[in-house]
């Protein structure tokens, strides 16, 4: 919901499985968001393909998760499939940092935003645009967009952040 603040017209780049969510799962359908099966090679073409549509064609802007999921037991490598897209299409990268605190959750399925009084707000953070071109270096895109999201998040509750072994990325 905290993207709807920014005025731009997007879309976000899911998982098939968010359109079962209560509330969120209605809102990717009637927006026509780019939703994909992430093991099945065809749709993630698909992806690909409706991505730089939207980019290339309809000046869409894309909302993406770069980990292609989220935890907040430690800190994912960023995957291959924003950068390829920013690449191929020759389009500039913003990075946003969305610091959820965790008493945000609460400890059902609804959140306690909507239930008790919240310790801590929501922040979003939108960093300054990384140009891209179609020459641009991937890895070294990963590494900027990565330590950029991730500088103003707080430390994991053990300590330190936590780098994850970016080998998993594909």
């Amino acid at each position: 919901m905290a993207l709807y603040f920014i005025n731009r017209t997007f879309k976000w780049i899911a998982k098939k499985a968010v359109r079962y969510l209560p509330g969120v799962g209605q809102i990717v359908m009637v927006a026509k968001h780019i939703l994909l099966n992430r093991k099945g090679k065809g749709s993630i073409k698909q992806m690909y393909e409706d991505s730089h549509k939207a980019v290339t064609v309809n000046g869409h802007s894309l909302f993406l998760f770069p980990q292609g999921t989220r935890t907040l037991e430690k800190r994912l490598p960023f995957k291959n499939g924003a950068f390829n897209i920013a690449i191929d299409a020759g389009v500039p990268i913003v990075p946003i940092t969305i610091d959820i605190p965790t008493d945000a959750w609460g400890t059902g399925w609804i959140p306690s935003r909507f239930t008790d009084k919240p310790k801590d707000p929501i922040i979003l953070t939108i960093h300054p645009i990384i140009l891209v071109n179609r020459d641009a270096d991937k890895e070294e895109l990963k590494i900027k967009c990565y330590e950029t999201v991730y500088s103003c998040l707080p430390p994991l509750t053990d300590g330190e952040p936590q780098k994850s072994d970016d080998k998993k990325s594909k």
